[in-house]
């Protein structure tokens, strides 16, 4: 009977936290919440008044109010969070409060504290209990969820607060996460009570794991930190590599994300950084320079023709610093060529240099400035040569 009380109290309290999880999400619902809650008090308690149910079952619902004013007060502190961590933020605090609000029944729950608290298996002569494992569980699990809304609150504020780039907030901010998660990992082999030195066997056997079979693994998450600390590859920035070009959107300790001109996100393990060929097109400036040739009639002057191609460079995308230039090249076999070059950045590169070619030929058209084509004329010279039809006299 009292296993049965028990697992109808966890429900029942899981159940209340779960719907004010998912109804206090949206602000309509806050309005009518109090009235709801006090009708289903009043209403349950007489029910089990009546009935002669057993009040432990009613307990959790006489905490109602106190905790959906705190997630109440929760929600509307997470809407002045960064959009990236709300989420997380509001999840973290949803298993808190459950967490809380079970300790707090803990006089409720003493016949199975006894039966978790006792130990059901033995590993290398460590007695584990299920209250141990399920704690050692939560302890990681919270630390890793803790750990990834404080690295989304750093890659997000720290810009903000200090001179700090964003590569340096991420790095920052991914360095703080893992080691996080190191020690979350220690104190959750702590709490079951594993000797930490006994990790010295197993540091013993995973380096001759990773001399046969783990060597890429750890070689990408060496890469990794390198990659993070030596920021010769940033996110947001445009590379090239194995002949593919996409920007940066997240460097991780074991791979590297880019998004590709196709929307395409390509997954490259960061030991491709180390020790391949990477061009990083934004690594200072974050521009590149566009050159566009074109052809003229020998008509034309070269002054209003470097004019209308100045205008043309006139368009969103191409940057004031360096400003457009044009050169005057050669005086080629079937006209006068001039260079435009301008400058943008390089994820635009081909957009803009597709527009400025739009853009001369519009020009070109309005101004009637004449785009030749190859041509060869052929003269034929006539000096009494041997009419049609007569052959040439022998020797």
């Amino acid at each position: 009977m009292i296993l049965l009380h028990l697992s109808l109290n966890l429900a029942i309290s899981f159940f209340i936290f779960f719907l004010i999880y998912r109804a206090f999400r949206r602000v309509k619902f806050i309005l009518f919440a109090f009235p709801l809650i006090g009708f289903a008090n009043t209403f349950l308690f007489s029910f089990f008044t009546i009935y002669n149910f057993p009040l432990p079952l009613f307990y959790p619902l006489v905490y109602f109010y106190l905790y959906s004013f705190i997630y109440i007060i929760i929600y509307y502190l997470s809407l002045k969070l960064p959009e990236k961590i709300r989420k997380d933020w509001r999840h973290f605090s949803f298993l808190l409060l459950f967490t809380i609000y079970t300790l707090q029944q803990s006089k409720y729950l003493k016949p199975f504290l006894k039966i978790v608290k006792t130990p059901f298996i033995s590993i290398s002569g460590v007695e584990v209990s299920i209250a141990s494992l399920i704690v050692a569980f939560l302890v990681f699990y919270l630390t890793v969820y803790l750990g990834r809304i404080l690295r989304n609150f750093i890659a997000e504020k720290l810009p903000q607060v200090t001179n700090a780039d964003v590569a340096t907030s991420n790095t920052i901010a991914t360095t703080i996460f893992y080691t996080l998660i190191i020690v979350a990992g220690l104190a959750s082999l702590s709490i079951l009570g594993i000797d930490l030195t006994t990790l010295k066997i197993l540091g013993g056997a995973l380096g001759i794991g990773i001399g046969f079979g783990l060597q890429q693994i750890v070689n990408n998450f060496v890469s990794g930190f390198i990659v993070l600390w030596e920021r010769s590859v940033r996110p947001g920035d445009v590379i090239e590599i194995d002949g593919m070009r996409g920007i940066v959107e997240r460097i991780g300790l074991r791979s590297t994300i880019i998004k590709t001109i196709d929307n395409i996100e390509v997954i490259i393990p960061n030991a491709e950084f180390i020790t391949g060929r990477v061009i990083n097109l934004t690594l200072g400036e974050p521009i590149v320079r566009i050159e566009v040739k074109v052809s003229v009639a020998y008509r034309e002057n070269p002054e209003e023709v470097r004019k209308i191609l100045l205008e043309a460079a006139k368009i969103e995308g191409v940057v004031s610093y360096p400003e457009p230039y044009v050169f005057f090249d050669d005086m080629g076999d079937s006209g006068l060529i001039f260079s435009l070059t301008v400058w943008t950045h390089p994820y635009r590169r081909r957009e803009i240099s597709s527009e400025l070619r739009f853009r001369i030929f519009k020009l070109f058209r309005e101004n009637n400035i004449e785009i030749p084509y190859p041509q060869l004329d052929v003269h034929i010279k006539d000096d009494g040569g041997i009419e049609p039809g007569k052959e040439l006299a022998g020797g």
